[in-house]
């Protein structure tokens, strides 16, 4: 047990360690301002001698405080390193033009779960992760990185965004419903001869029935070209299956394996096509909310195309993301002086995004204080 005065001594090293922490996690609604709050920043050069993808997570770390101006320069200076970036001019889009030209004026409520953030309503939702920070001038929220749980969204209305949010109603998941064979009989060729203006042939023809392509015929034949690994067909049968529409809950997981497995399968004899099925693998894994599973997406779809931007940048956006999110759960632990949970969840950090410079810095910190309380106890 813990004298008073060892208990001093702990308190005093929580606060010196919270009143650190206290600057980088926002809690309560003390975050929350409104976009015509937001400061300008003028006269801001891009930061020299950065990589693409350093300037494009710092483009990105702008965005998520709402300073503007500052990612503004620096998706110029990205452009000027990836000219092709449709990410980078989609983010200057949202900067510079009206939310009222670039969303639709209608929209639903929802509420902020333990976990999400804009960048996962705006995957989910909007399509893309990368529209978070629209999503938070549509909302008039100037700091994209300080919302909380139960907090109320508006969604704008776009088709994409509607059929997201009714695929979820139980009522319109689809039902997989098995139906057997019918065998053909032909009928006796003495009858059919008998017929008189007929021949047999065309006779015969007309008993042979077309089989009706059905959503839920298709899904069972993508089901049945999963459980063979007859990967090849199942990217057909998905084809096929986009065309009925979106895909729902348990299609999309269908999809998931299909295209993965046929990633692994040109692996070494197509890169170019596996990266692109994997890519499309890594956007369905982020829609359902499996964010490590697509950043496994990402990486290997970048590792077989490097020249893969839209993985590339995903991931980026994808490990920021999670990482952030782990980190701020991190930090609340270490307030509740839960330091196992929060060195567990610093590590997790670490091994999403090795280079968290502030995961580094408060988990070694965590660890010292862990190693003082314990020698206090000895």
């Amino acid at each position: 047990m813990l004298t008073r005065r060892d208990q001093k001594f702990t308190s005093i090293i929580l606060a010196g360690v919270m009143v650190i922490l206290s600057g980088c996690v926002a809690t309560g609604d003390e975050g929350q301002t409104t976009a015509k709050q937001a400061k300008k920043v003028s006269n801001y050069v891009a930061e020299p001698n950065l990589s693409s993808k350093q300037r494009f997570i710092k483009a990105l770390e702008y965005l998520e405080h709402g300073e503007e101006d500052k990612a503004n320069v620096e998706l110029e200076a990205y452009l000027d390193q990836i000219p092709n970036s449709t990410r980078a001019k989609d983010l200057l889009q949202q900067i510079n033009q009206d939310t009222t030209n670039y969303f639709p004026e209608n929209s639903f409520a929802v509420k902020l779960s333990s976990g999400e953030s804009l960048s996962t309503l705006a995957k989910k939702y909007l399509g893309s992760a990368l529209k978070f920070y629209a999503l938070a001038k549509y909302n008039n929220i100037s700091n994209p990185s300080r919302v909380n749980i139960g907090q109320m969204i508006n969604i704008p209305m776009t088709n994409e965004a509607v059929i997201a949010r009714d695929a979820t109603k139980p009522e319109n998941k689809v039902k997989v419903i098995k139906r057997e064979p019918v065998p053909f009989v032909a009928e006796p060729a003495e009858q059919v001869a008998d017929k008189k203006g007929q021949d047999i042939e065309s006779v015969v023809e007309s008993k042979v029935e077309v089989p009706v392509v059905t959503e839920e015929s298709v899904i069972a034949a993508l089901t049945s070209a999963i459980e063979s690994n007859d990967f090849a067909q199942g990217i057909e049968h998905l084809a096929t299956l986009k065309s009925f529409g979106s895909l729902t809950n348990a299609t999309r997981a269908l999809a998931i394996k299909a295209l993965e497995g046929q990633g692994a399968a040109l692996s070494a004899s197509n890169k170019l096509l596996a990266s692109q099925y994997l890519t499309e693998a890594g956007n369905i894994n982020s829609t359902n909310g499996d964010g490590i599973a697509a950043i496994n997406n990402y990486k290997f779809a970048v590792h077989l195309n490097p020249e893969n931007d839209e993985a590339s940048e995903d991931l980026m956006v994808l490990q920021k993301d999670i990482s952030d999110q782990l980190h701020r759960e991190a930090s609340s632990a270490f307030r509740r002086q839960e330091l196992d949970v929060a060195i567990e969840k610093w590590n997790k950090v670490l091994e999403i995004n090795p280079e968290y410079t502030s995961a580094k810095l408060y988990r070694q910190q965590a660890l010292e204080l862990k190693d003082r309380l314990e020698k206090i106890k000895d």
